[in-house]
């Protein structure tokens, strides 16, 4: 059975250099743009951005409510909010923000 704790192989940091070098040459400034499954916020429809909202919304209400029931209140569960749970949330939040301001 392979030890994961001493897997030192993947150097991350290098991953990332190699990847932002990439995106400078070509030109796309991905790591710029607030994105949503893989596509920037500011382009997506706003009843998908709505939908989306609530879609977080409920898997983290469902989530507490189980967790709630297996634990029955003894142990916190993982996610403080549903921030951390999903954490391209703030994204759509910050834009659905931003077009109801305009």
């Amino acid at each position: 059975m392979p030890n994961w704790d001493n897997d030192d192989d993947f150097d991350f940091d290098n991953q990332q250099e190699k990847i932002r070098a990439r995106r400078k040459l070509y030109g796309t400034r991905v790591d710029e743009q607030k994105m949503w499954n893989g596509k920037p916020v500011k382009d997506m429809e706003t009843d998908h951005i709505m939908n989306s909202l609530m879609f977080c919304e409920k898997r983290f209400v469902d989530a507490f409510t189980a967790h709630s029931e297996c634990f029955n209140g003894e142990e916190d569960f993982y996610f403080k909010n549903v921030y951390e749970m999903f954490p391209d949330y703030r994204n759509l939040r910050d834009e659905w923000a931003r077009r109801n301001r305009e």
